[in-house]
């Protein structure tokens, strides 16, 4: 019953928390006790080198503390201050800083036993053979084209379609004015207005002959 509750228990943790978050926490922690047993390891095949020390015990942690840091990608370098461990009140005294300072040589010690090993190359991920040559070719300068043996094979420009247009201004010097209109002349250039002349006259002079001075006219059209 209560190894059931455990996994119902974890099965409800894992789906309010994610899987994906719990299986990255889960990865780093394997990492970190991958590094402190290989930093361990790695002690156990050096220590035979380190038999007269003061300060073995300190030695030692300050060597798995160097190789640990090469194997995590880190430059080997001794950091500014000890592990908080050695921040106690039982270190501030001579035997305390012989101890801090017997840390410090073994972190330098362990960072030139990992780089002696190989270690600098584990935390990295392995590159394609020809990861080296696409990269030199993805920078490469593109290719310059010679347009200059090219240059019998363009066809020469055709008529521009615009070639026989002409402007507003240059129109008007080329059209010819409009001629006037002629005036109408006497004679027979208006025969209609002659044959009305000539009905009428008749009937004119019978008009003016007359006492009355009347004369009923036909009509003329128009």
């Amino acid at each position: 019953m209560k190894i059931s509750n455990l996994i119902l228990g974890l099965s409800i943790i894992c789906a309010m928390s994610g899987c994906k978050s719990i299986q990255s926490g889960f990865d780093d922690k394997c990492n970190t006790v991958h590094t402190e047993l290989t930093a361990m390891e790695a002690w156990a095949r050096w220590s035979w080198c380190y038999d007269d020390l003061t300060h073995p015990r300190d030695f030692s942690a300050g060597f798995r503390a160097g190789y640990h840091d090469i194997l995590n990608g880190g430059a080997g370098c001794q950091p500014t201050l000890p592990p908080r461990s050695y921040w106690k009140a039982c270190y501030r005294n001579a035997e305390g800083h012989c101890k801090v300072n017997a840390w410090f040589e073994g972190f330098s010690h362990g960072a030139l036993a990992a780089q002696k090993d190989g270690a600098s190359t584990y935390g990295h991920i392995p590159l394609s053979p020809t990861a080296h040559g696409n990269l030199a070719k993805a920078n490469e300068a593109p290719p310059i084209y010679d347009w200059s043996a090219a240059t019998d094979s363009v066809p020469a420009p055709g008529p521009s379609p615009f070639s026989g247009y002409q402007s507003p201004q240059s129109m008007d010097s080329t059209i010819a004015p409009a001629a006037p209109p002629a005036s109408p002349s006497s004679g027979d250039d208006v025969p209609a207005l002659k044959t009305y002349e000539d009905d009428a006259k008749p009937l004119l002079d019978e008009a003016l002959e007359t006492t009355s001075g009347k004369v009923n006219l036909p009509n003329l059209g128009g």
